[in-house]
């Protein structure tokens, strides 16, 4: 069981972080998006990274991502509208 949840996370991480940082020269791993997501001052320094994330990520996605992360749903939808706010930009958790 341990080994089917190891690569069943490590899929979807893996499926994140590609489409978060697909057209950035900056990547960011995981623990950095994590911080981006609880920390608005590191989302605004990685603008590019979080609104592609909130808008392009699938929300049960970003939701599975910040569960793994022990972020709470309330949390991320938090995350979305603050970030929403500051970007201008309308995202699904964010509505």
């Amino acid at each position: 069981m341990w080994q089917l949840t190891a690569v069943t996370t490590g899929m979807f991480l893996a499926s994140v972080l590609t489409t978060v940082n697909a057209p950035y020269s900056k990547k960011l791993d995981a623990q950095a998006l994590v911080c981006c997501l609880t920390h608005p001052a590191t989302a605004k320094a990685a603008a590019g990274q979080m609104s592609a994330f909130f808008g392009e990520v699938a929300p049960a996605l970003q939701r599975e991502f910040a569960r793994a992360f022990h972020i709470s749903d309330e949390d991320l939808v938090i995350a979305a509208k603050m970030f929403a706010e500051f970007s201008g930009e309308s995202y699904p958790l964010a509505a």
